[in-house]
């Protein structure tokens, strides 16, 4: 019932490692990656892996896993299941259940309305 999340790993360690500090630390073989192909050694041509005394496959392994294909994947197989009918049933019945009434967020086939200040007497209907 909640927002489908699914997280780029590159993106991810740019955001929160841009020069490559900690993967630098914890994954010595990229200690003398360029900055710009830490993130991404897979991307470093012959050129800038002789310069950096590197061998793709050899001292740093290829990607095992197309992590932008698997999310497109992922997000194919996830959207497919919401897309059921009997998923919506599940989701409706959690938030009945579970969810939170004062968000202000209606249940299925309910109007909003607007609330006083002291939250316990419409306004109007939206």
């Amino acid at each position: 019932i909640n927002t489908v999340r699914i997280y780029n790993p590159v993106t991810q360690s740019r955001d929160h490692d841009p020069d490559g500090i900690f993967m630098r630390r914890w994954v010595p073989e990229l200690a003398r990656v360029p900055a710009t192909l830490v993130h991404e050694p897979w991307r470093m041509g012959s050129v800038d892996q002789a310069a950096a005394g590197y061998r793709l496959g050899i001292d740093y392994p290829l990607p095992i896993v197309d992590h932008l294909a698997a999310a497109r994947l992922a997000r194919e197989r996830i959207y497919g299941v919401r897309r059921d009918p009997a998923f919506r049933q599940q989701a409706d019945a959690i938030q009945a259940r579970h969810g939170s009434r004062a968000s202000g967020v209606p249940r299925r086939g309910e109007r909003r309305t607007a609330r006083r200040a002291d939250r316990n007497q419409p306004v109007l209907d939206l």
